[in-house]
């Protein structure tokens, strides 16, 4: 080997780093990287919106930032070396030790605790705890931020939730919030009262199997009708759980995509109104009854009978059919009135107005004309027929009419008179009512106890 050749290997083995060197720069190398990334982290902590302490094993704190020393108010350097005892509310202290044990423990903890400001002032705030492994120690930190705003806001939820607690309790009307399956979600105290319940033991409970006390919803159900259309509704309803009438009104619910998931369910007591309208509805019956009842008899009176007169007419003029009136009285009656008085005279004429409502067919109609003057008016029936009707009639009334005085009987005969609006004919009520007056005027001439026919 020549002197330049040995010369090129010597620079050759000068040129590789030996194994030392490559360990030395491997090392190096880490503890680089390691420093960085503590630059990093340091960065992140400097910068961050919340407050950072780290902690030593005594609890001294070795580090803040930024952010921690605005929200107490100290200087970086007067924070170093205090201890967490200094800035602890003294009722919060027991909590923050607790958390650290947990931190230490778990290596993780968070609570809501009180600080104190270099002002004196407390400072609530919510801090995430931590550690971590140092060598031979274990530091601890701590993220912290204000909730000052934060639980001001809760306080605000809490107070609105309890106003409307108040308010939905205060409503004396019935009301109920019904879930999409029909459950009870909340329900005031009105409602749980009508029920006879308390609130809690009717929430969770179906509406209809509470309420109605069935197996499932009632075909007029409201909160199913705004389930199928997500739209209000309203209307009356007896409920017998709740011992009243009620106007139920129920308004959508709907969820975050707009789909309807229940009702507000508000139920009116009506049933005061309820029982005042059948109260003014029996009225008017009775009103009507007294315009167009006879009270003595309880047949149809003079007006009532004439407006039925009026529609046969109608009728025999619109279609031809015809239309006999058979007007009658109690042969003698003035003098059964003046040897016996008013009450058998009453007595007579209540007497005759059963037996001739129980003779004539299911179609006539009889009234009480005046005094002791009554009428019969048969539709479709040809003055044949009515002749036959009303003997019949009146032979009904000579058997059965009787009235029974101090151990003795009174016996009663009519006189009739008959009168037909006849097919083709074309009359008026009164020429109808003046032909069978006639006819019955002429009965008792004769001698009363028959029936006389009078033309139209």
């Amino acid at each position: 080997m020549g002197p330049r050749e040995s010369h090129k290997k010597k620079a050759c083995r000068a040129e590789r780093p030996s194994k030392v060197e490559e360990a030395k720069a491997g090392e190096c190398s880490e503890l680089t990287d390691e420093h960085e990334i503590q630059d990093r982290y340091a960065a992140i902590v400097a910068s961050s919106l919340y407050g950072f302490w780290l902690t030593d094993a005594q609890g001294r704190i070795i580090e803040v930032n930024q952010a921690f020393c605005e929200m107490l108010g100290y200087s970086r350097q007067e924070l170093l070396g205090m201890t967490l005892a200094d800035i602890k509310v003294a009722r919060s202290s027991q909590l923050i030790e607790q958390k650290i044990q947990e931190a230490m423990h778990d290596g993780r903890g968070r609570l809501e605790t009180r600080l104190l400001c270099k002002d004196g002032t407390a400072l609530d705030v919510e801090a995430s705890f931590g550690s971590v492994d140092v060598g031979e120690g274990r530091q601890f930190f701590a993220f912290v931020r204000d909730i000052k705003g934060l639980k001001s806001r809760r306080e605000f939820i809490r107070q609105t939730s309890e106003k409307w607690e108040r308010t939905f309790n205060a409503i004396s009307d019935p009301i109920a919030i019904i879930d999409e399956n029909y459950k009870i979600i909340d329900i005031n105290m009105a409602m749980a009262e009508s029920l006879g319940k308390l609130p809690e033991e009717c929430i969770g409970q179906t509406c209809y199997r509470l309420v109605h006390l069935a197996d499932a919803p009632p075909d007029n159900c409201p909160h199913a009708r705004t389930l199928s259309d997500g739209q209000s509704h309203k209307m009356e309803i007896e409920e017998e759980a709740m011992n009243g009438f009620f106007m139920v009104a129920t308004s959508p619910l709907t969820g975050t995509e707009g789909r309807t998931i229940g009702s507000v369910h508000v139920a009116h007591d009506i049933t005061d109104r309820k029982q005042a309208e059948d109260a003014l509805s029996g009225a008017n019956r009775k009103l009507e009854d007294l315009a167009y009842r006879d009270v003595v008899t309880d047949l149809a009176n003079r007006r009532h009978f004439a407006e039925e007169i009026d529609r046969a007419l109608e009728e025999h003029n619109r279609y031809g059919v015809c239309v006999s009136l058979m007007l009658l009285d109690i042969d003698g009656f003035k003098a059964l009135n003046d040897a016996h008085g008013h009450q058998y005279g009453d007595e007579a004429l209540k007497t005759l107005a059963q037996v001739l409502v129980s003779s004539v067919r299911k179609a006539d109609f009889v009234g009480r004309w005046g005094g002791d003057e009554f009428s019969v008016l048969m539709s479709h029936t040809p003055i044949s027929s009515a002749m036959v009707a009303a003997e019949r009639i009146r032979r009904q009334v000579e058997a059965e009419c009787v009235i029974r005085k101090n151990g003795g009987e009174i016996r009663m005969t009519i006189s009739a008179g008959l009168a037909c609006a006849e097919e083709g004919s074309d009359i008026s009520r009164d020429q109808l009512l003046r032909s069978a007056d006639t006819a019955l005027y002429a009965a008792k001439h004769a001698g009363g106890d028959r029936i006389c026919i009078e033309k139209a």
